[in-house]
């Protein structure tokens, strides 16, 4: 089961002090919004060379490699979608709100 996910700029803080670096680096916030996790926000740090009207896309490519590695990490020892449903059907309670027993 698939559950829709929605990921939307939260905003742009420029010129802030990146640890580690001697320069500084813009810093774009995004909100992610998935069903069945708690709200979160994800920065990434973006070198200020990159032109302006590209400093959005260049973020989202760079959290969208972020996000595949941590989906690869996460699916690790992981069951299959069919696996947790075949389970669910055996622990789960005798009614679900909205459902029948």
């Amino acid at each position: 089961m698939q559950f829709p996910t929605a990921i939307t700029q939260a905003g742009i803080l420029r010129d802030q002090e990146r640890p580690g670096f001697t320069e500084t680096y813009h810093r774009v916030v995004f909100a992610i919004d998935h069903d069945g996790l708690d709200d979160m926000e994800v920065a990434v740090w973006v070198h200020p060379t990159y032109p302006e009207d590209q400093l959005v896309p260049v973020a989202r490519a760079i959290l969208a490699g972020r996000l595949a590695s941590m989906a690869e990490a996460a699916s690790e020892g992981a069951m299959t979608p069919d696996e947790v449903d075949a389970l669910w059907q055996r622990v789960k309670p005798a009614t679900i709100e909205g459902e029948p027993a």
